[in-house]
């Protein structure tokens, strides 16, 4: 039996978290601009209802990794955060 494939923004049944159950959404990112895969993301769809209606990232999703929220923000993935920026760990932007 062939299941449908969900776009980014379909909304999934139910996820259960312990005693908890609520509705999420898989948003597929844009492309990564490192490696140039997209990912998906599985978020509250509460969540993301305030995130499209212009609420910040961090605000919609305060529970969620730093680094996943930015997956959903600019498509950069975790791994690829750290090779392109690795270079200018320490660095310092008052060089004379």
């Amino acid at each position: 039996m062939k299941q449908k494939q969900q776009q980014s923004g379909d909304t999934s049944p139910v996820l259960r978290d312990n005693m908890f159950t609520y509705d999420v959404v898989k948003v597929e990112t844009m492309p990564c601009f490192h490696c140039n895969k997209t990912s998906v993301v599985t978020v509250p769809k509460d969540g993301y209802e305030q995130w499209k209606a212009g609420t910040y990232v961090q605000e919609a999703f305060p529970e969620m990794l730093k680094e996943t929220r930015e997956m959903l923000v600019s498509g950069t993935h975790p791994e690829c955060w750290l090779i392109i920026f690795a270079d200018d760990e320490g660095d310092d932007c008052d060089e004379g």
